[in-house]
């Protein structure tokens, strides 16, 4: 069978690799030749994942697409997809649904899954009553794009209402004020659903973060809320029929659960199922939207840690074998401050030992 991939950034360089180990033949849909994934398959088209024409004349003889990332306008792949007969996981209609912060937002509300209080802001009135409303303290997102802390702002005085509103008069798309969340800790888990209606998930991790990007992800976490979130998450998943990997960012307030964001797609805290798992996160996003089943085992280690290695320079990085941790390197020709550019994994027996061990090769790289 063939699979198509639009974009080629390193979570579709993952993503083809593992469909390549499950007997897939993947196609790449890539905006340059030197995007990580273009070195995985033989079968590569450079163009605009967003231009229909492209995208009708990759989809031309595969058999699935998919998606590397959720930032694709949803339109545009509606027209390029229009004849194409095959399966597209997740759908265009829930990719449109969570792409956008407001009607993610909605969704979640709707189902009565708990989440920060937010308004819509469109307009200089809007984001002036945001202030009144949250007491001069919110968060200001993109509807659209944001990610790593891109596309994310903070108000924490009448003072931010300038910077904030040309902020607003640059983004067309608008933008949504969410309640601060006083959070004791930040948590996440990989969701995957199939075209059976069957819900999987992953265990639980613990995210730490360094300038509102994920540095450090470990677990399994445990926390006597989980079980009743996840019956509520996969209620809310059939609804709207979704099929394929869904990354759920938590934060964790005493014995309540708020999500923060929802990712449809494969996630970056989800990393450590390549190593700590015996099916990893791609594997499982694949098998979700072409196959009926599920592996029925996916345990391997006790406990796991995953670390990401970011560009702190411009400096070329020379890879390096770490002492303790293995290494998933992602073949970025620049390097760059805030670009990551791997990861590193590792598991055992002792998590507080694991942490310590991962976290030495993490800073023994220089970047």
């Amino acid at each position: 069978m063939k699979i198509g991939i639009l974009g080629a950034g390193q979570l579709s360089q993952m993503l083809s690799l593992a469909a390549q180990s499950l007997g897939f033949e993947v196609h790449i849909l890539a905006k340059a030749n030197d995007e990580p994934a273009t070195g995985t398959t033989a079968f590569v088209q450079i163009g605009n994942p967003e231009d229909p024409t492209t995208l009708h004349n990759f989809s031309q003889g595969l058999d699935f697409i998919s998606f590397e990332s959720e930032f694709y306008s949803h339109t545009e792949l509606a027209k390029g997809l229009s004849k194409f007969q095959g399966e597209v996981f997740p759908s265009l209609s829930a990719l449109a649904l969570l792409q956008d912060r407001k009607t993610q937002k909605d969704f979640l509300v709707q189902n009565q899954i708990p989440t920060s209080e937010h308004l819509s802001v469109q307009t200089a009135d809007e984001l002036s009553r945001a202030f009144l409303h949250f007491k001069n303290r919110f968060v200001l997102k993109k509807r659209r794009g944001g990610y790593d802390g891109n596309g994310t702002f903070y108000a924490k005085s009448k003072k931010d209402l300038p910077r904030l509103m040309q902020i607003l008069e640059k983004n067309s798309q608008g933008l949504i004020a969410e309640a601060f969340v006083p959070f004791d800790r930040e948590l996440a888990v990989m969701a995957f659903r199939n075209q059976s209606g069957e819900v999987c998930f992953f265990p639980w991790v613990e995210s730490q973060q360094v300038e509102s990007r994920c540095d450090l992800v470990f677990g399994p976490i445990r926390h006597r809320s989980f079980q009743h979130f996840e019956k509520k998450m996969a209620k809310a998943l059939q609804q709207i029929n979704y099929v394929g990997a869904l990354g759920i960012e938590v934060f964790q307030k005493d014995s309540e659960l708020f999500v923060n964001e929802l990712a449809p797609r494969v996630h970056n805290t989800g990393h450590f199922s390549q190593d700590a798992l015996l099916w990893d996160q791609f594997a499982l996003h694949l098998i979700a939207g072409t196959r009926k089943k599920f592996p029925k085992n996916l345990a391997r280690a006790k406990f796991f840690a995953m670390a990401n290695l970011i560009g702190q320079s411009k400096t070329p990085v020379q890879v390096m074998i770490p002492e303790y941790s293995k290494l998933h390197w992602y073949q970025k020709i620049e390097n760059r401050p805030g670009r990551k550019m791997g990861h590193l994994n590792i598991f055992g027996a002792n998590l507080t030992l694991i942490k310590k061990q991962i976290q030495k090769d993490q800073r023994s790289f220089k970047l």
